[in-house]
């Protein structure tokens, strides 16, 4: 056998052994194990041992820094979780706490660094601290002997909160009349739908309006919040006196008018009156006393002055030991809205014309007027009627074939509207509304552009052709002419025209003949528009017509 051969196979076995020996000094999928381990949790960038929550549930993402696996363990599993328990490498973990509505609370979250066999290393944990604190709500006082029938103010009120959101309320039931207002000291803010809120400690008082019944009436203070709720019972005692009103709330009371009817229980006469003239009644007059309800009717006018008003409606009992009842009426101003704006074009708008579009918001009927060069697209009455949505109003300006500018304005008018607010017809005018006025100025054309004439092919001693061009870009052109003299002159010596059929742009052509030979004459070249505006150009530099004979001394080329 060969030697070399067999001294190769012990070398294999040899490694193979070697490598059996070394196994347990690697982890197959990280780092061999006498590279250093590191694990550590952060927040931001920052090492965290300690976390404080607050009583309401929330998550926390913590880092994890590390360059082998781990593990995360929680002490306290019922308040406190994690969202994964093990990872490798770098990574991160969702810490979440419930809400605590009971006493201060603690746990801890516990990093490990994990073996090859995935098994818990105790040297080089990672320990966070996790405390939550409680909430907590009261008031205080907690009941209330009941009030008596009068008006009352400032029955003070205590809350006591920790680490809570809380509401206070005033729960009437089905009791017709919100007799209880609140008067916030400190700690709370009132909500838009006329409750209070805060998150700290606080005090209020409320105050009773005068109970002018024969009944007890009954409410209740409730303060609710995550962490519980309190009620207080508010109680008032009927009235010796009974002279109940109803409704005795503010009233608020359509723009457009109306009516709202009143029940009166009274052993009283009684009788109804206001300074408002906006506000009448189904009876004025006095009224008996009786057991049984009495209704009788208000009546709003519409309000079309642009602003809101309140009055008063005055309920007085004849008997002075009844208490009178005052209901506060608040009515809106009706819209009186009248806006127009230019939504496009531009301004001054170009000769060649354009589009303008008006946006229209009006509570009125309207019309508009303009001037003849701009017309209206889709409305060819030039008018409207009262909307509760916006209008649109489209002009075509047209081309201005003047080189002249020109400027006018394109005003809206409101208009007297029936049927406003029911049966009433409103005069713009005399509610402050005015039409609305808009300066359009549109630019003028320019002049057609002439060249200098130039002279032709044709040129001998007493005659040559000299041609010119034009370009109008705005107007059409119906005729084209030149005017000749000799050099110096005062007066033209000859003329000639073409029919230009309206065009913008040309080059025209004109034979002189009759020429003085060896002369220097100039020329002129004129277009005119189809109004009989006339645009001349400028006079050429002299040129000078060729001699009897030909030649290059007797008949030289033209100087120009």
């Amino acid at each position: 056998m060969n030697t070399k051969y067999i001294y190769g196979i012990i070398a294999s076995v040899m490694l193979m052994i070697g490598v059996v020996a070394c196994s347990d000094n690697f982890n197959a999928n990280l780092e061999p194990f006498e590279t250093e381990t590191t694990l550590s949790a952060q927040i931001d960038g920052t090492d965290l041992r300690k976390l404080t929550f607050s009583a309401e549930p929330q998550d926390t993402t913590i880092t994890i820094i590390s360059n082998t696996r781990w593990a995360v363990a929680v002490s306290d599993g019922g308040w406190c979780s994690v969202n994964v328990v093990s990872g490798r490498g770098n990574g991160s973990v969702v810490l979440s706490v419930l809400e605590d509505m009971i006493s201060d609370r603690d746990c801890e979250v516990v990093l490990y660094k994990l073996n090859a066999q995935g098994e818990r290393i105790n040297d080089g944990r990672w320990i966070i601290a996790v405390n939550q604190k409680s909430s907590d709500v009261k008031l205080s006082p907690a009941s209330l002997e009941p009030f008596p029938a009068q008006p009352l103010k400032g029955a003070e009120f205590e809350i006591t909160a920790t680490n809570v959101v809380w509401t206070l309320s005033v729960n009437y039931g089905k009791e017709d009349v919100k007799f209880i207002s609140i008067q916030p000291i400190s700690g709370m803010t009132e909500t838009p739908d006329g409750n209070y809120t805060g998150t700290e400690n606080a005090k209020f008082s409320i105050s009773l309006q005068n109970n002018g019944t024969a009944a007890v009436r009954n409410a209740t203070l409730e303060l609710t919040s995550n962490a519980g709720s309190y009620s207080v019972e508010i109680t008032q005692q009927k009235s010796e006196y009974t002279f109940d009103v109803s409704p005795n709330s503010t009233r608020y009371i359509d723009p457009r008018g109306g009516e709202e009817e009143f029940f009166i229980r009274s052993l009283s006469g009684w009788n109804v009156s206001t300074n408002e003239d906006w506000i009448t009644f189904s009876d004025s007059g006095m009224s008996e006393g009786s057991d049984s309800r009495v209704g009788i009717k208000a009546f709003f006018s519409p309000n079309t002055n642009g602003r809101s008003r309140r009055g008063v409606i005055y309920f007085k009992p004849v008997n002075e030991g009844y208490v009178p009842v005052d209901v506060e009426i608040v009515q809106n101003g009706y819209d009186l809205e009248f806006e127009v704006s230019l939504s496009n074009g531009e301004d001054p708008v170009t000769a060649a014309g354009g589009e303008l579009t008006y946006s229209l918001d009006s509570r009125f009927d309207w019309a508009v007027s303009f001037p003849d060069w701009i017309k209206i697209n889709d409305n060819p009455t030039a008018s409207g009627k009262a909307s509760d949505t916006r209008q649109t109003v489209n002009f075509s300006i047209e081309v201005n074939n003047s080189y002249s500018s020109r400027s006018d304005s394109i005003v809206f008018t409101p208009l007297a509207t029936d049927g406003f607010a029911g049966n009433v017809t409103l005069d713009p005018s005399k509610v402050g509304v005015y039409k609305k006025k808009f300066f359009i100025e549109q630019e003028g054309g320019q002049k057609a552009a002439i060249s200098v004439p130039w002279i032709g092919e044709i040129y001998e001693h007493n005659k040559l052709m000299l041609n010119f061009n034009f370009y109008s870009p705005y107007y059409e052109v119906v005729e084209a002419g030149l005017r000749w003299k000799k050099e110096g002159a005062d007066e033209w010596a000859g003329s000639e025209s073409v029919v230009i059929s309206n065009q913008k742009s040309a080059t025209v052509s004109f034979l002189l003949e009759g020429l003085q030979t060896l002369t220097s004459y100039v020329a002129q070249g004129y277009v005119k528009y189809s109004n009989g505006e006339i645009v001349d150009g400028k006079i050429c530099e002299p040129f000078t017509t060729a001699g009897f004979y030909p030649g290059i001394d007797s008949n030289p080329a033209p100087n120009r």
